[in-house]
């Protein structure tokens, strides 16, 4: 989710609504579209289309295979099942009745404990999370710095201003104009198109490591 979200400078509430029928894979040979939905409407009337690169297609193909068009991308129920299995695999001590019956529990019924959608205040603490818990393997000097979701955004837009210029990363938030960052204007596609095309992955670039700076 971050490494999709530091791509393409999306809000941390488009990313975590995104389900599999929101993206189009059928439009264009190199492309494909991701099409938010209104929060308060579910529609997609007026909602901005991200293009979305090789580098996102990679990332999020995995989390699309086998899912039902209505389902999440990212989902907290499946990262949550995903985590029980690898603890059951590596448990080393035989499983106990109790833990037994847990699972059989969690397996009736799953959408009781955790929801299909992150929303943007578990997305944020998810990441705050990580953060505390590669601090505690990291010595004093190295530790990782408090971030939050929606840096990413902005560090997308710094980015793509310093490389392409304000007007490309004001196309890239599909910003009306370079001041504001609410109103919509879909006249600004074909830029987002050719920087999708283009884009690359920062985190495989040795010429960038920290993600928030």
């Amino acid at each position: 989710m971050v490494i999709v979200q530091r791509l393409t400078g999306m809000r941390p509430s488009e990313l975590c609504r995104m389900t599999i029928a929101d993206i189009d894979r059928s439009r264009d040979a190199e492309l494909w579209y991701y099409v938010p939905k209104s929060h308060k409407t579910e529609q997609y009337i007026g909602q901005k289309p991200i293009p979305l690169g090789k580098p996102e297609q990679d990332l999020l193909a995995p989390y699309l295979e086998r899912k039902m068009p209505e389902e999440a991308v990212f989902s907290p129920r499946t990262a949550q099942a995903e985590r029980h299995a690898e603890q059951r695999a590596n448990r080393k001590t035989k499983i106990t009745p109790s833990q037994a019956a847990r699972d059989r529990r969690r397996a009736k019924n799953p959408a009781d404990r955790i929801g299909e959608f992150y929303d943007s205040s578990a997305y944020r603490q998810a990441v705050e999370y990580a953060i505390e818990k590669g601090n505690r393997r990291l010595p004093d000097g190295e530790k990782i710095p408090h971030w939050t979701p929606y840096q990413l955004r902005h560090t997308a837009a710094t980015e793509t201003s310093r490389i392409a210029g304000k007007e490309k990363a004001k196309a890239l938030l599909a910003h009306r104009s370079v001041q504001t960052t609410e109103i919509y204007d879909h006249s600004d596609l074909g830029v987002r198109e050719e920087l999708a095309r283009n884009r690359v992955n920062p985190f495989e670039s040795t010429e960038e490591s920290d993600i928030a700076k």
